[in-house]
């Protein structure tokens, strides 16, 4: 049996954790093998070190998007135009609010959207979409799709940009759409945030407190998928569960069944959770969010040592933790011979210390007087 467990977000640091946090991690994971670590030095990330590993697990098509994988079980019947090759791209309804100098993406995981405020969102905009060639589908109230409606020389092609969890929290200029038609695509959104602008919807949102919708998200076009090296998935990030049926998997199961599940001597099962579980990363207690995520990590890393001690016995079984963060990446292999390896310690504070601060904000200089 091959267990492989999937923490987005666990590596982002939080001074104010730190005293809970790293304790536990290094009592979890200092003895283990590093199997692989990565960091990303670039000014702004690509994506996310985890859904670059998801989309080498899968073999997701160079240039597509994991988030964008959603097409996959939102959209069964778009299934055979994103192998394909034909563009179908995955777009965000999202709340952007102004700091003092800059503009900054709300999760929309912490954005509650109904399906009928996106039906009428969706079907003020249509128009819009249409004249650039764009056929709008909103299957979920907050994962909608583009597709286009001439194959040759649409507006997709020339566009590419990060998905909203690489830019939620933050200053959106340096995540923005890039690609040829970048611009074209910057000023199709500012046609859309015009209409939003004073659309009732908004106006009701305004009145019960809640952040008007006033811009749409570029999260990437989908890709075929070529792989999977997993017979049970258990997961409730929308992507994964995406990327599993684009792989004709077993249905994929909820993270809480892990401990339940009877798996098979040779099974090579995937865990992989949702961190906004534990609250969003950009809330204003932290410390709390990431205590416990820490404290599920523990307990999902103890289910599986007991899950392959007593159903697992070849010498080929193993557990594998997966943590993320911003932009670091550790592969770690737990088996049970590391509880005797006393001479095997390595300093697991060292991941958290790799992780760099958010782009500082655009500075104004005020003006001369």
């Amino acid at each position: 049996m091959q267990i492989t467990l999937l923490f987005p977000d666990a590596l982002v640091p939080d001074p104010s954790a730190a005293a809970q946090v790293l304790p536990l991690a290094q009592r979890l994971f200092g003895r283990s093998r590093v199997l692989h670590e990565q960091d990303d030095a670039s000014a702004v990330p690509l994506q996310m070190p985890w859904e670059q590993w998801l989309e080498i697990q899968f073999g997701l098509a160079e240039g597509s998007s994991v988030q964008a994988s959603t097409v996959y079980t939102d959209l069964p019947s778009l299934s055979d135009d994103a192998e394909s090759g034909r563009l179908v791209a995955r777009v965000t309804p999202v709340n952007l609010h102004l700091g003092l100098d800059h503009a900054v993406l709300s999760s929309p995981n912490s954005v509650v959207l109904n399906q009928e405020q996106a039906s009428n969102l969706a079907a003020a905009i249509v128009p819009t979409l249409a004249a650039a060639g764009l056929t709008l589908l909103t299957p979920q109230p907050t994962r909608w799709y583009l597709v286009p409606l001439n194959p040759e020389g649409n507006l997709l092609n020339g566009v590419s940009a990060l998905g909203w969890r690489a830019a939620a929290g933050r200053n959106i200029e340096p995540y923005g759409p890039r690609g040829s038609k970048a611009r074209q695509w910057r000023r199709l959104v500012t046609e859309i945030q015009m209409i939003w602008h004073e659309h009732p919807v908004n106006q009701a949102r305004r009145q019960q407190g809640l952040p008007a919708i006033n811009s749409l998200w570029f999260d990437g076009v989908a890709g075929s998928v070529s792989r999977s090296n997993y017979d049970v998935i258990f997961s409730d990030i929308d992507s994964v569960s995406g990327l599993a049926a684009a792989v004709k998997c077993a249905r994929v199961h909820d993270p809480v069944q892990f401990g339940r599940s009877d798996l098979a001597p040779t099974a090579r099962v995937l865990l992989a959770t949702d961190s906004s579980n534990f609250e969003a990363l950009e809330s204003n207690d932290p410390q709390t969010t990431q205590s416990q995520l820490w404290r599920y990590i523990e307990n999902t890393v103890t289910q599986a040592k007991e899950i392959m001690a007593a159903r697992s016995h070849r010498n080929d079984s193993f557990v594998r933790a997966v943590l993320s963060g911003n932009r670091r990446l550790s592969s770690l292999l737990l088996q049970p011979s590391d509880g005797w390896a006393f001479w095997r310690k390595r300093d697991v504070k060292a991941c958290f210390e790799h992780e760099e601060p958010d782009l500082p904000a655009v500075t104004v200089r005020p003006a001369r007087r």
